[in-house]
């Protein structure tokens, strides 16, 4: 006897565009966002509006553990949203600088440009603390950045 499984769409949006993903990460339910992973979730699926991935928006919610939480399990970081703008842009257009710093440990391209043609530089231009960040002298292992630590 085997239970019934339903296949269940996980990249099906909500009226606001939302797919399930997008919503957990809104929510910080790191748990959620697990479970909806392990059962094929896209972690880079873009919300129908803007073309937000969960990544931009655990930047948009100052959300530094979601953030992490994504990056390690593989999360593209320099996805751009319709406007050009990357999780970076985000970062420090908000003045985030410990989300900045994540994201550029994590070999975030931090000369990327949206489509007012700025870089996530030109964005930080004048906020010493986000200037320091841009550019990182990475630490990497084997050619990849160091992400996983809480």
């Amino acid at each position: 006897f085997k239970p019934h499984q339903h296949h269940q769409d996980l990249q099906l949006q909500n009226w606001q565009g939302l797919a399930c993903l997008h919503i957990s990460t809104l929510k910080g339910n790191i748990p959620m966002m697990s479970l909806l992973l392990q059962r094929g979730a896209n972690i880079d699926v873009r919300e129908g509006t803007s073309g937000k991935t969960p990544l931009h928006l655990a930047v948009e919610c100052h959300n530094r553990r979601a953030v992490q939480f994504l990056l390690c399990h593989g999360a593209y970081v320099d996805a751009q949203i319709y406007n050009g703008c990357t999780p970076l842009h985000l970062a420090v257009g908000r003045r985030d600088a410990a989300i900045a710093a994540i994201l550029s440990h994590s070999g975030a391209d931090t000369l990327l440009r949206n489509m007012e043609n700025e870089t996530a530089q030109d964005l930080a231009d004048g906020n010493d603390d986000l200037l320091a960040l841009l550019p990182f002298d990475d630490l990497k292992i084997s050619g990849k950045p160091v992400v996983c630590s809480e």
